[in-house]
């Protein structure tokens, strides 16, 4: 069974076969969640970029569980070492990069954005990334912060994701990399058997989603992907076909 919980922006626990996995785990900055970092123990910690909706927490999920381990861009990664976090558990991570950890497969892909992460008196840079995540006979795909790009298509036809994180907006303030129409076409690429929208403002952009899923039925086929939208600081089950078989409050495992 594969479980995904959903805490607002594009901050994902995703868990399988016992390993638990945070995705660009943003807490303390989060208004769309009720959830602290410290309620969420973790085995893998993984952040696409620099963007400080989405590095997030990581340093201290990091130093709170000490056999957690980081994969992560250049700039993050070492930004984590500049505060303490082991080297032994920090991995960075370009396009192309993968490794096995736990019984998961962690694969990083292209993300046309910028990873760019302030170290205390310094900045850093790196390329940004997505996750492609093998989970037993599931494969999983987290795009991070990306405009629409042609290799959608080509991560679809070699990756063949069954479960699609997507962007459909923007973090309040800041600027929206996929309108819904696009993150619809990068999708129809994409092909998964699950969408599910992440990434958008509430307040400004909380029709978004169904947008999201309105311009999707016009792009791909009549019966998938499906959309499924995951409320904030809530979970979805699925079985290890992809099929959702339930949804319930978040809760700590």
């Amino acid at each position: 069974m594969l479980r995904i919980s959903y805490f607002g922006i594009s901050n994902f626990l995703v868990e399988h076969g016992g390993v638990r996995i945070l995705i660009d785990p943003c807490f303390s900055e989060n208004p769309m969640t009720s959830v602290r970092a410290t309620d969420v123990p973790c085995d893998l910690v993984l952040v696409t970029h620099g963007g400080k909706d989405h590095l997030g927490d990581a340093v201290e999920l990091m130093l709170a569980n000490p056999g957690a381990r980081l994969y992560a861009p250049a700039d993050v990664a070492t930004h984590a070492l500049r505060h303490g976090v082991d080297s032994a558990r920090t991995f960075r991570m370009v396009p192309g990069a993968q490794r096995e950890d736990g019984g998961v497969r962690i694969k990083a892909v292209q993300a046309v954005h910028i990873s760019f992460t302030r170290s205390d008196d310094i900045y850093l840079t790196g390329v940004p990334l997505g996750f492609i995540l093998t989970l037993g006979s599931l494969r999983l795909y987290h795009t991070g912060d990306t405009c629409l790009f042609s290799d959608f298509r080509l991560i679809g036809e070699f990756y063949k994701p069954d479960v699609m994180l997507v962007p459909v907006g923007k973090f309040p303030g800041a600027v929206t990399e996929m309108e819904p129409w696009e993150a619809a076409q990068a999708a129809a690429w994409v092909n998964p058997a699950l969408c599910i929208p992440m990434h958008w403002d509430p307040l400004t952009q909380g029709d978004y989603p169904a947008l999201f899923a309105s311009e999707l039925r016009t792009r791909a086929a009549a019966d998938r992907p499906v959309v499924r939208q995951i409320p904030f600081d809530r979970a979805i089950a699925l079985d290890e076909q992809g099929v959702v078989q339930g949804e319930g409050p978040w809760r700590s495992t």
